[in-house]
């Protein structure tokens, strides 16, 4: 996972951050990860913050917002990718077979870097009943 990237319930309550001045403890509290990861990650990636006269630090909910998501963007596939979770990468699959399983049709192969089996749902199926 790269460096700063949150997972499925944090991206939403990030998306619930008001339009208001917090400190980035209070950021990093209301969305559920570590305040040092403000210093250690997104400020050195060019996350929007103000000082005030003190020095301390405020980060604008809505501007923080739209920032993660512009640089922490969807990964998009090929339809012959899939990813592969120890290179952390989508990667063409290598002698993809079309299989069937549990209503899903998917393709199976192996990652051309670490030879680990990767696979990817191609289409749902339905019961026709």
């Amino acid at each position: 996972m790269s460096a700063g990237k949150l997972k499925g319930n944090q991206n939403w309550r990030i998306r619930a951050l008001l339009n208001m001045m917090y400190k980035p403890a209070e950021i990093a509290n209301e969305v559920g990860f570590d305040r040092r990861m403000f210093k250690r990650v997104y400020f050195p990636l060019g996350c929007p913050f103000a000082t005030d006269r003190d020095g301390s630090i405020y980060v604008n909910g809505v501007a923080f917002h739209d920032w993660y998501f512009s640089h922490y963007t969807k990964r998009k596939l090929q339809a012959n990718e899939a990813f592969c979770r120890t290179c952390d990468k989508g990667v063409q699959l290598v002698n993809p077979v079309e299989k069937e399983a549990q209503r899903n049709r998917y393709l199976a192969g192996h990652c051309p870097n670490c030879n680990r089996k990767i696979s990817r749902i191609v289409a749902r199926l339905f019961n026709e009943s």
